[in-house]
């Protein structure tokens, strides 16, 4: 018969059929995994399918509101500095749209012999202006510049989107609310149906064409550079123009005061 061969280390002998071969007791490894096993069992609940289930320890009240504190004193730091980005941005976009419009007023004067639109004064659906104010209510797309627009996003500064038009005399359409309205600038009345080379003018790169008026007090698209109306503070402690040569910016409140009493938005000043 055969022998068959038994491994001891890195040596290979015989051994006959019939001798029993001890083999290396895992008593000692069985025991210790069975108090291992129970250690955990009792400080984690016991085993459940095959896994062990751990105690968690929860938060106290104390870190609780050490987190809710730290969370406000976040907020109040960083609301205040996304209001700010928000505001820029807005100012931003409301000087684009006065570009956009200031750019129109000049093609509208290239294709009508360097005259300028009508302000709105007659408030006439028959007698078209600017920005299509019809019986104090806009209808952009009837208005002169709407050719060169086509966008009545262009006419609305974004920080006046859904905001009301409280003056008294604005009066929505059935279907309509004073959130609908539709514009926040105002032309000059001066350059109502003007030729611009004609105007005797202090200053034309100062002459105001369009200027963002607030909402409490816009009723129309006309802005008188009277004690009739006056700049607003807007955006900032100012608002955003453009002037006559299509320069669109933004500017203070008293750097724009001070504009409107030095006659510089006037045609024919006093002198």
């Amino acid at each position: 018969m055969r022998a068959r061969l038994q491994r001891s280390g890195s040596a290979i002998r015989p051994f006959a059929p019939g001798v029993s071969v001890s083999r290396p007791c895992l008593t000692g490894v069985k025991v210790w995994n069975t108090l291992s096993m129970d250690a955990v069992s009792s400080q984690g609940g016991g085993a459940a399918s095959g896994g062990l289930l751990l105690k968690k320890r929860g938060f106290t009240l104390i870190e609780l509101l050490v987190v809710i504190a730290i969370i406000a004193i976040l907020a109040a730091i960083l609301f205040p500095v996304f209001s700010r980005a928000r505001m820029r941005a807005n100012t931003v976009r409301c000087i684009s749209n006065l570009k956009q419009l200031g750019l129109a007023f000049q093609m509208y004067r290239d294709d009508n012999a360097g005259r300028m639109p009508g302000v709105g004064t007659e408030h006439d659906v028959n007698i078209p202006n600017w920005c299509g104010e019809i019986q104090r209510w806009i209808y952009p797309e009837r208005g002169s510049l709407w050719p060169y627009v086509k966008s009545t996003g262009v006419y609305v500064c974004p920080q006046d989107k859904r905001k009301e038009a409280l003056h008294s005399s604005v009066a929505p359409p059935p279907g309509k609310t004073r959130r609908d309205w539709a514009l926040s600038y105002a032309m000059n009345v001066d350059l109502s149906y003007a030729k611009a080379e004609a105007l005797a003018m202090r200053t034309p790169s100062r002459m105001l064409l369009l200027i963002h008026e607030e909402r409490e007090r816009m009723n129309d698209g006309i802005f008188y550079p009277t004690w009739q109306d006056i700049p607003s503070k807007i955006h900032y402690d100012g608002t955003t123009i453009v002037y006559l040569d299509g320069n669109a910016k933004w500017k203070s409140y008293d750097d724009l005061k001070r504009e409107c009493d030095e006659n510089y938005w006037r045609k024919d000043p006093p002198l």
